[in-house]
């Protein structure tokens, strides 16, 4: 019994594609909500926490954007979510239903 070692990488090349990518959304997304919810805090001065982390989020979002305009990132969205919709019509998740496995339905 041989596998496919072509099939094999490329399955894995699409898995650690489609991480990076949902990775990459949760950090720019968590980023951007901290700083909402932070945007009005008690700053204590200098040494305030929560200015350190909304700066480091403001990091986060300018390094990971690459300082892209909002219509580049709102399609690299896009792009993100419809790769990850093909990354689940190629593992037939979304069309494995009883009538394709061909299951007979009894009263």
């Amino acid at each position: 019994m041989s596998v496919n070692k072509n099939s094999y990488q490329s399955k894995l090349s699409k898995v650690l594609a489609a991480l990076l990518s949902v990775s990459l959304t949760f950090i720019l997304v968590f980023s951007f909500l901290y700083i909402i919810k932070e945007a009005n805090h008690d700053c204590t001065g200098d040494g305030c926490e929560i200015c350190f982390f909304i700066n480091q989020c403001e990091n986060n979002i300018k390094v990971r954007s690459g300082g892209i305009s909002k219509p580049c990132s709102i399609i690299h969205i896009i792009l993100v979510i419809s790769s990850f919709c093909f990354f689940l019509s190629e593992t037939d998740i979304l069309w494995n239903t009883l009538i394709t496995q061909k299951v007979r339905l009894n009263n």
